[in-house]
Formats: structure tokens, C-alpha cells, sequence
């Protein structure tokens, strides 16, 4: 029987810094890998956030600006509705003067204007036709008086 304990005894010493040099390498190979599995963890989860916060923004933004534009057409249809109804006001009121004035009688001259055989009498007769223009105007600003006041007052009921 031979004596191969010594020499199994180094076999296995030298397995065992085999080894040994193996399992460090292999516990400082998994450690570098772990930590390199952490920083790229870390770094696909920077990534997402930065990409999460960017849609974030860009829907918002997008938000902002849809209900600003819907806003500005909703007051530019209003104004595009007063501006027809004012129209629609202006014409009614126009429509029921122009009926009014067509059915308005106003005085009329009740003798045509004669030359006047006389030369005294031509200076009476210009102060009586001057008096005559003036009565016939006060006669219509009375008129257009009513007339105002009657479209106005029509347009008080519509409204």
C-alpha cells in the first residue's frame, strides 16, 4: 500500500486554492454582475420616469391648447351671433319705420305758392312762407319723434 495521502493532501490543497481562487473569482464575477444589473435597473427606471414625466407634459400641453382654441371659437360664435341679432334688430327697427313712414300722412301745403302781383306784399308773403317751412319742419320733427319713439318701444317688447 502505497502512500498517496500526501500527495492527495496536495492535490487537494491545490484544488483547494484552485478553487478557492475560483470562488473569489466567482463571487467577485456575480458581485460585478449584480452590480451591473442594479445600474442598469436603475437606469431603465430613470429612463421611464424621464419618459413618463415628457408624456406627461406633452399631454397637458396639448390639453391646454385644445380647450384655448375651443374657448376663442365659443367667443367668436358669440360674437357672430350678436353681431346677427343686432342686424336682425337694426333691419326690424329699419322695416317698421320705413311702414310707419309709408303710412305716416303729413300735412301738406293746402295752396300752391302764387307770385304776388304787388310789390309791397312780396315781403308779407316771404315772412308767411318762412312761417309755413317752419311749421312744416316742427310738423315733421314731431313725426320722426313718434317714429323713434314707436321703434323704440317695439324693440323694448321684443326684448
Amino acid at each position: 500500500m502505497t502512500h498517496r495521502y500526501p500527495e492527495s493532501d496536495e492535490t487537494e490543497r491545490s484544488n483547494e486554492n484552485t478553487m478557492g481562487l475560483d470562488t473569489e473569482s466567482h463571487e467577485t464575477r456575480s458581485s460585478s454582475s449584480f452590480a451591473r444589473v442594479v445600474a442598469a435597473a436603475a437606469a431603465a427606471a430613470v429612463v421611464a420616469v424621464v419618459v413618463v414625466v415628457v408624456v406627461v407634459v406633452v399631454v397637458v400641453v396639448v390639453v391646454v391648447v385644445v380647450v384655448e382654441k375651443e374657448e376663442e371659437e365659443e367667443e367668436e360664435e358669440e360674437e357672430e351671433e350678436e353681431e346677427e341679432e343686432e342686424e336682425e334688430e337694426e333691419e326690424e327697427r329699419r322695416g317698421s319705420m320705413e311702414k310707419y313712414i309709408i303710412h305716416l300722412h303729413l300735412p301738406q301745403r293746402t295752396q300752391p305758392k302764387m307770385p304776388d302781383d304787388d310789390d309791397d306784399d312780396d315781403d308779407d308773403d316771404d315772412d308767411d312762407d318762412d312761417s309755413d317751412d317752419e311749421m312744416f319742419l316742427m310738423l315733421l320733427i314731431v313725426k320722426k319723434r313718434e317714429i323713434e319713439d314707436n321703434a323704440n318701444g317695439c324693440l323694448l317688447k321684443k326684448n
